[in-house]
């Protein structure tokens, strides 16, 4: 699932983030009432370490969580995310060869999402539910800070596009450069400078989640975090 460091090394890097997080930027994804919001820093997703992901989710979550998709592992997700890129009802078969588990295991894990409320079953074969009641999170926001090297943030963004709604980097306004608007130009990633004052440069193309089974990970974490609280 996601793992959250649960401490930061202290970095002139990380109190530039922390600085523009207390901005104005982030209101117009946190402003809405029907939603709620969280930031996470450095959360692992397989595809690196975000510096900072921003959460936006539909509060009726925490009426309607299961306990049991607190049990819910990557494997399970992963036939949730398959089962929703595909659009259609499969059989145990058909989940089997399409996604190389055994007969066994998929049988498995369509107990478990069945008893998670996950999906229902139609002529023997099995889909998800509707996506509504399933998937909570309205954005995921991604930022990658850095003070000098524009193309190692770049490559990281690259890897957030894996998972996130919009995607920016972060940078000091005097990091601005020709060589780095025309390496950006060509992707869906957006840039802001950052000094005092913010700019978004460039804006970042939003996409509709879930994008990857990263998203749905994100939508469960959300969940566990607030079935804990409660």
């Amino acid at each position: 699932m996601i793992y959250v460091k649960s401490k930061q090394q202290k970095t002139k890097e990380l109190e530039f983030l922390h600085s523009f997080k207390d901005t104005d930027f982030f209101e117009s994804y946190t402003s809405d009432l029907k939603y709620n919001y969280t930031f996470i820093e450095e959360p692992y997703t397989g595809f690196g370490y975000p510096d900072l992901v921003l959460l936006t989710w539909d509060k009726k979550i925490e009426n309607i969580w299961k306990s049991e998709r607190n049990d819910l592992t990557r494997n399970d997700i992963k036939i949730v995310q398959h089962l929703y890129n595909c659009n259609e009802p499969k059989s145990i078969e058909n989940i089997s060869v399409e996604l190389g588990f055994t007969k066994a295991q998929v049988e498995k894990i369509i107990k478990n999402l069945f008893n998670a409320e996950f999906i229902d079953n139609k002529n023997d074969c099995w889909r998800l539910k509707e996506l509504t009641d399933l998937f909570y999170l309205k954005e995921i926001i991604t930022v990658e800070a850095k003070l000098k090297n524009w193309r190692n943030a770049l490559s990281q963004a690259w890897n957030n596009e894996c998972f996130s709604s919009e995607v920016f980097t972060l940078f000091p306004d005097n990091i601005i450069n020709k060589n780095l608007l025309e390496s950006y130009s060509k992707t869906d990633i957006g840039v802001i400078a950052f000094n005092n004052e913010y700019e978004v440069v460039k804006r970042s193309k939003k996409k509709d989640l879930p994008v990857t089974i990263n998203g749905w990970l994100f939508n469960e974490l959300v969940g566990r975090m607030l079935w804990q609280e409660n």
